[in-house]
C-alpha cells in the first residue's frame, strides 16, 4: 500500500514556455521539484536511469529549498515521500545502490518532517511505513548473514517504533473522523436551511472583475494551496492493516523464548482483529452512482505511476484486512509451534482454516482469479513455507527425518500450495500481474518443489514421493529460471541474483539425482561469496539439508 500523500493544487497556470529561473520562494522550490518529478514519471517506464536522474534532481531541489526554508513542512514532507516511493520501485531502487542505505536515508527525512508537524496523520503513517520497510529489509539481509543477531535486534526496535507510530496515527485519524462525522450530522439536520443559504450565496457570488482567486490579494502564478484529504473509514482501515502487518513481523522476532512479549503483542492485535477492523469495515459506504465527477486534479508533488508493469490488480480494503488478519494468525501459529505449544497436525489444520475461506470466497468458477484470491494464495504460500521452515529449524532438525506423520502433513500442505500457485501462473492470471510479483510467485513455486524434493530424499519416503524426486527437482529449476526472467524484466537485480543462484543449486541437485553432477563446470569465483549467502539462507528456510551444503560447494567452488 502506498504512503499517505498530500497533494498541492497550483493556481494561476499560464500556457507557454517560461525561461527557467533559480527558485527563490518556498513555492518556487515546490514548483521546480514538481517539474522534475513529472519528468521522472514520464521516463520511469522506459528508461529507469533517466527517470532516476530526474527524481534525484527533485531531491536536490527539496534539499536546496530546506536549506533556505528549514521549517517548511511541505518541502520536508514531499522530499521524504518521494524518497520512499523511489525505494519501493524496484527499477528505480536498483539504480540507487543498497536498499537498506536508501531506506535509512528515507527514514531520516521522515523524522525531520515529523519534527516539523508531529500531529499530522499522514507523516505519522508514512513514518510507520518506512520503519516497517527498513525492518523487513534488515530481516531479509539477516537470512544470508552468518551473524544475524544485530540485524534482528535493529529490526525489532524499528518494528516497535512502527507500531507506536501507527497507533498515534490511528488515534489522530479517529478523532478527525469523529469530528467530520459530527459536522456531517449537523449539516444534515439543517439541510433545508443550508439549501436556502447556498441558493442565496450563489446569487451574491456572481462573477465579477474584482473577485480574487485566493484568500490573499496576490495573483502571482505558481501559488500553492494545500489540499488535505478528509479521513475516511478506508483511511482508518488502511492504518489498522499497516499496524497489524508490523505486529505480524514482530511476532516472529519475539516468539522464542519470550512468551510474555508474545502475549503483549496479542493484547494489541486481538482487539484490532476482533473489534476495530470489523467496525471500520462496517463504516465503509458503497460508492454512489449518482455523484457528478469532481474537478480535474492539479499537478501533484508525488511520484507518478505511468508504468503499466507496476500496476497490480486492485483489492478492497476489506479483502486486504482479511488477509492481514490471516497473516497475523499464521505468524502466531508458527510462534506457538516453535515453543512446543502446538503440534504439527493442529498447526497445519489451523493454517488451512485461516486462509482457505478467503481463497474459496474470492475465487471465480472460471480460469480467472479475483485479485483478492491472488493475494490470499500468495499469503498462504508464504505461511506454508514458514510452516516448513519451522519444522526443519533449530530444535526441530530431526522432525522431518524421524516423524513420518510430520512428513505426510507437510507434503500435503506443500502439494496444496503448489496447486494454488499453479493457478497464479496460468496465462489468464499472469497477464494481470507485474513482472516483480510474478518473480516472487515463481520463486515460491521453486521453493515448494525443492521442499518436496527434500522430503522425497528422506531415509524412509513414501514410494510415490521417491518416484517423483527427479521431476520435482527439475521443476524447481524451471520455476527458478522463470523467476530470474521476470525479475530481469522488473529490474529487480537482487531478486534476479537470488533466483539465479537457486536455479544453479537446483541444477546441481538435478544432475546429482541423475548421476551426472561430476561433469559440471565450477561457478565463477566472483559468484562464490554470494552463493555462500544464498546457501545459508536456503538452509535457514528449510530448503536444503546442512549435509548437502558441502557436496554442493565441492561442485560450485572454482579451485
Amino acid at each position: 500500500m502506498p504512503p499517505k500523500r498530500k497533494e498541492f493544487l497550483k493556481g494561476g497556470f499560464k500556457h507557454g514556455k517560461k525561461k527557467p529561473k533559480e527558485p527563490d520562494t518556498e513555492n518556487d522550490f515546490l514548483e521546480a521539484a514538481d517539474e522534475y518529478e513529472q519528468g521522472g514519471g514520464k521516463w520511469k517506464a522506459g528508461d529507469a536511469a533517466k527517470a532516476t536522474r530526474f527524481f534525484n534532481h527533485a531531491i536536490d531541489t527539496y534539499n536546496a529549498g530546506l536549506q533556505r526554508y528549514p521549517g517548511s513542512f511541505d518541502l520536508a514532507y514531499n522530499k521524504a515521500n518521494l524518497q520512499y516511493q523511489m525505494s519501493q520501485d524496484t527499477r528505480i531502487a536498483s539504480q540507487l545502490g543498497s536498499t537498506i542505505d536508501l531506506l535509512q536515508e528515507t527514514l531520516e527525512s521522515h523524522r525531520y518532517a515529523l519534527k516539523l508537524n508531529q500531529e499530522n496523520a499522514d507523516i505519522l503513517f508514512n513514518t510507520g511505513q518506512v520503519l516497517t520497510s527498513l525492518a523487513e529489509a534488515l530481516l531479509e539481509h539477516a537470512k544470508s548473514d552468518e551473524d544475524e543477531g544485530p540485524s534482528k535486534v535493529a529490526a525489532k526496535s524499528l518494528l516497535e517504533e512502527a507500531v507506536q507510530k501507527f497507533s498515534e496515527c490511528l488515534t489522530r485519524q479517529e478523532l478527525e473522523f469523529s469530528e467530520a462525522q459530527r459536522q456531517i450530522a449537523e449539516l444534515q439536520e439543517q439541510d433545508e436551511v443550508i439549501a436556502v443559504d447556498e441558493s442565496a450565496s450563489a446569487a451574491e457570488a456572481a462573477p465579477s472583475d474584482t473577485m480574487e482567486t485566493f484568500s490573499n490579494s496576490s495573483d502571482t502564478p505558481g501559488d500553492w494551496a494545500i489540499v488535505v484529504e478528509p479521513v475516511t473509514a478506508e483511511s482508518l482501515l488502511d492504518t489498522a492493516i499497516a499496524q497489524l502487518g508490523s505486529l505480524t513481523a514482530l511476532v516472529g522476532l519475539y516468539s522464542f523464548p519470550d512468551v510474555n512479549m508474545l502475549n503483549r503483542i496479542s493484547e494489541i492485535a486481538t482487539p484490532m482483529i476482533n473489534t476495530k477492523i470489523p467496525q471500520y469495515i462496517s463504516l465503509i459506504q458503497p460508492p454512489s452512482q449518482d455523484l457528478e465527477p469532481g474537478p480535474t486534479p492539479g499537478p501533484s508533488l508525488t511520484l507518478p505511476s505511468h508504468d503499466p508493469s507496476s500496476q497490480e490488480p486492485k483489492t478492497s480494503a476489506k479483502d486486504d484486512a482479511l488477509v492481514a488478519s490471516a497473516n497475523y494468525r499464521a505468524a502466531v501459529l508458527e510462534a506457538l509451534y516453535r515453543i512446543n505449544l502446538l503440534d504439527t497436525s493442529t498447526y497445519a489444520a489451523q493454517l488451512t482454516d485461516a486462509f482457505k475461506p478467503l481463497i474459496l470466497s474470492a475465487s471465480s468458477s472460471g480460469t480467472d482469479l479475483e485479485p483478492a484470491a491472488i493475494n490470499a494464495i500468495s499469503a498462504y504460500a508464504d505461511a506454508v513455507l514458514g510452516f516448513a521452515a519451522a519444522i526443519s529449524d533449530a530444535g526441530f532438525q530431526d522432525a522431518v527425518h524421524d516423524t513420518p506423520e510430520n512428513n505426510k502433513i507437510l507434503w500435503t500442505a506443500l502439494s496444496t500450495t503448489q496447486s494454488y500457485l499453479g493457478r497464479l501462473t496460468s496465462p489468464a492470471t499472469t497477464a494481470s500481474l507485474s513482472p516483480a510479483r510474478l518473480a516472487d510467485i515463481f520463486i515460491a513455486r521453486g521453493d515448494v518443489d525443492l521442499l518436496r524434493f527434500r522430503l522425497a530424499k528422506t531415509p524412509m519416503p513414501l514410494q510415490e514421493w521417491a518416484k517423483s524426486a527427479k521431476t520435482l527437482i527439475a521443476n524447481a529449476g524451471v520455476y527458478y529460471r522463470g523467476a530470474r526472467t521476470y525479475a530481469e524484466r522488473a529490474g529487480a537485480t537482487d531478486v534476479q541474483g537470488i533466483a539465479n543462484m537457486k536455479a544453479e543449486v537446483a541444477e546441481i541437485l538435478r544432475k546429482e539425482a541423475n548421476g551426472s553432477a561430476a561433469g559440471m563446470e565450477p561457478m565463477p569465483r566472483v559468484w562464490q561469496d554470494d552463493m555462500d549467502k544464498v546457501l545459508r539462507g536456503m538452509v535457514e528456510e528449510g530448503l536444503l539439508e546442512k549435509a548437502w551444503i558441502e557436496r554442493i560447494r565441492m561442485i560450485i567452488v572454482e579451485e
